[in-house]
């Protein structure tokens, strides 16, 4: 085809390598092990929340599906193989899919308004939903929160996630959280055996901060936060919730 440089593949990438999207279609083909499949989707996964975030106030009245369409497309656009309703247990979220049909990712995505929410999500996440293949068990609880103090509301469930573990009437054995360093205090990860087939499973537990709620003066009297506000005022002056059926109080 006229018109396109001859530049060698080595030097196509140091000319995209500082563009997380276009960098990572070119990793993308030439994935060798799951790992990296992993690795890769997590990073363009970081930048399609960011995308998200940057602009909350496009995403007030969306609906849960409606954010995990948006957040579908935009792994689309950067050359993710991704569904929605797919079945495997049950229908997943999203089902992310690489070059071998064995690796995929699956997540279930929540609005974060309780923590019973986010409970639900990984209890479907860990004895309902199925990967294409039970060597490669990795997943992701994706939190919406339009609430303020995004970290202090993850941190709130990481606190209970063991306990929730521990309740089930089949318990997931061998869980452990730890941190996690492509999103401090805005992601972790957890860890267990999987029921099921009895091998490793992780998680990664991931708050999507959409908060908005300016104070300017065209902020403070716009008819489209108050409902906003009502909330939030109502969430400030609210008795501690009772303990739910699972044991975690709402947050």
């Amino acid at each position: 085809m006229s018109g396109l440089p001859n530049v060698s593949l080595a030097e196509y990438y140091d000319k995209v390598k500082h563009n997380p999207v276009v960098r990572n279609m070119v990793r993308l083909q030439y994935v060798q092990t799951y790992a990296e499949f992993i690795d890769i989707f997590y990073e363009v996964l970081d930048y399609a929340i960011g995308r998200l975030q940057e602009n909350p106030q496009h995403h007030q009245e969306d609906s849960e599906d409606g954010l995990t369409v948006k957040l579908m497309n935009l792994l689309e656009m950067a050359g993710f193989a991704v569904t929605t309703g797919t079945t495997g247990g049950g229908n997943k979220d999203l089902t992310v899919r690489c070059l071998n049909p064995d690796w995929s990712w699956i997540g279930e995505a929540k609005k974060f308004n309780s923590l019973t929410d986010v409970r639900e999500g990984f209890l479907q996440l860990t004895t309902r939903y199925r990967n294409a293949n039970p060597l490669f068990a990795r997943g992701g609880l994706i939190a919406y929160t339009t609430r303020p103090r995004a970290a202090l509301l993850l941190k709130e469930w990481r606190d209970a996630a063991p306990n929730v573990a521990n309740e089930t009437k089949v318990k997931l054995e061998n869980f452990r959280v730890a941190d996690c360093e492509r999103r401090p205090d805005l992601a972790f990860n957890s860890f267990h055996t999987h029921v099921a087939s009895g091998l490793d499973c992780e998680i990664r537990h991931m708050a999507v901060v959409l908060y908005h709620m300016p104070e300017d003066k065209s902020g403070r009297t716009a008819k489209k936060y108050k409902s906003a506000r009502d909330a939030v005022s109502a969430a400030d002056v609210a008795t501690p919730a009772e303990s739910n059926d699972g044991g975690v109080a709402a947050a």
